[in-house]
């Protein structure tokens, strides 16, 4: 039983020395900073993705608008006067 432990001790006493060996490489340095900012570059770009929804119900909205501008409108006539020609033709 005191050798298991005194095995587990090895390994425990191991462990920390690979990872404060790991800590010192400038490079984990650049790389802990970056996964830590990267939580917040998510969440920026959540709330931009976000506001797209609201952008795209706009668009949606203002295209149906061209759309309706765009179609030809039907030819009415005024209903105020006579028709052009239509005295003339009974004298």
């Amino acid at each position: 039983m005191a050798e298991s432990q005194n095995l587990l001790g090895r390994l425990a006493d191991a462990g920390e020395e690979a990872i404060s060996k790991v800590g010192e490489i400038p490079a984990m340095s650049r790389l802990s900073t970056t996964i830590t900012t990267l939580r917040e570059r998510m969440d920026e770009m959540q709330k931009r993705l976000r506001g797209l929804d609201d952008v795209e119900k706009r668009l949606t909205a203002l295209e149906k608008k061209v759309d309706a501008l765009a179609k030809p409108k039907r030819a009415t006539r005024s209903s105020s006067g006579s028709k052009p020609g239509s005295s003339a033709s009974k004298s």
